[in-house]
């Protein structure tokens, strides 16, 4: 989607303290024309929170209003998964509208992007604990060599990249740093981020599923077609590149949809990348397939979650929690939405492994394909993609 269709500020809803710091006001000029609604609270508002009446405006909204705030809480939490820390967020919200989307959690029905002005102190938090940790002496699944610090948990920083300087700042702030880097997970490709100089410490993770699929749950993204395309051309930028497989929805149709997933890379020179899969799936619960903050949500999304349900869906649960992969762990995860309204059916710590135990021939393929890159990075730009 074009950044004029994703993004139309009309209202800035704005602490007082957010429009005296500087980035503040640079978010203000870029919009001229909309109308600044101070606030005391950047959660907090009347007009976008709670109200049950904003779900048919869902996406007009997230296109219309912009919220600025100053973030209190500057805790770098410990992640071991993807990243080794989880930032201060410098936004959150989405100008995107993913069906099966945890983040609105927090923000009730409409949740447009918040973006946080104080990025110097954000910045100085983040400098100070990247200083404290010193050299990465043990490699770890997160990365042989540099700490990383995910600074997207609660946004979509390709996004945020165009309505701010905070993604690009920390992004430069890293390049600084002889033992970190910084990573995100994204589904929106912004071209103007290859122009960065972000000295190979920024790793970027393009979320896919089937396209089909993803046309009716993760609205207002990039398609499919154009993240894989994206992957490439960020490598040749130098970026370190990954791929997440997520989320794993059952369909009628799943395993074919997925296994032409897995196969493209090998039909696509241009998609080809390196390495191994990382990511999870996720088994939503037909009977509850609206998340909270969405009991409006009445689309085409919504009755592809509900075909989660579809049969022999619990038949391949119970396969996966008893298949022999390495590292499978089983159990029940927490809610994807931290509530009542979803349910994780089983854990995929690694989407390749276990589709790999219904689709092994695809999955045989798709890690050749992308262990053995037709187009790999030059060693000019050090980029590096990864799956």
């Amino acid at each position: 989607m074009e950044f004029d269709r994703l993004l139309q500020i009309r209202r800035i809803y704005a602490q007082p303290a957010a429009l005296e710091l500087p980035r503040g006001r640079e978010v203000v000029a870029r919009w001229p024309g909309a109308d600044v609604v101070p606030v005391e609270n950047h959660w907090n508002i009347p007009d976008l929170h709670g109200d049950e009446t904003n779900v048919p405006r869902w996406s007009r909204i997230k296109t219309e209003a912009l919220v600025l705030g100053v973030k209190k809480s500057l805790t770098v939490k410990p992640n071991g998964r993807s990243a080794d820390f989880i930032a201060p967020s410098t936004a959150n919200g989405c100008a995107m509208a993913c069906a099966y989307c945890y983040v609105p959690r927090h923000k009730g029905y409409s949740n447009p992007v918040t973006v946080f002005a104080n990025l110097d102190q954000i910045a100085g938090t983040l400098e100070r604990h990247a200083t404290r940790q010193g050299l990465k002496l043990e490699p770890n699944q997160c990365d042989p060599e540099l700490w990383v610090y995910d600074i997207g948990e609660n946004s979509d920083c390709s996004v945020d990249a165009l309505i701010s300087d905070n993604v690009e700042d920390l992004v430069t702030l890293f390049r600084e740093l002889p033992n970190a880097k910084v990573s995100f997970a994204t589904k929106f490709v912004n071209p103007q981020m290859l122009s960065w100089n972000h000295g190979g410490h920024t790793r970027i993770r393009f979320s896919l599923m089937p396209a089909d699929l993803a046309k009716s749950v993760d609205v207002r993204t990039s398609p499919v077609a154009e993240r894989l395309a994206a992957i490439n051309e960020f490598v040749d930028a130098g970026y370190e590149v990954h791929v997440n497989f997520s989320p794993v929805i059952i369909t009628d149709t799943w395993l074919a949809d997925w296994e032409d997933l897995l196969r493209q890379p090998g039909r696509n020179p241009d998609t080809g990348c390196q390495g191994s899969a990382s990511g999870r799936g996720h088994f939503p619960d037909p009977q509850r397939a609206t998340p909270r903050g969405k009991p409006g949500l009445a689309s085409a999304g919504r009755k592809r979650l509900v075909a989660s349900g579809s049969p022999g869906s619990q038949s391949l649960v119970e396969r996966f929690q008893q298949c022999p992969v390495p590292g499978a762990r089983q159990g029940r995860l927490r809610a994807a939405t931290h509530g009542p309204d979803w349910q994780d059916r089983a854990i995929l710590p690694d989407p390749l492994r276990v589709l790999g135990t219904v689709l092994p021939n695809a999955a045989r393929s798709a890690q050749r394909q992308l262990a053995c890159s037709v187009r790999c990075p030059s060693p000019a730009t050090g980029g590096a993609a990864s799956l």
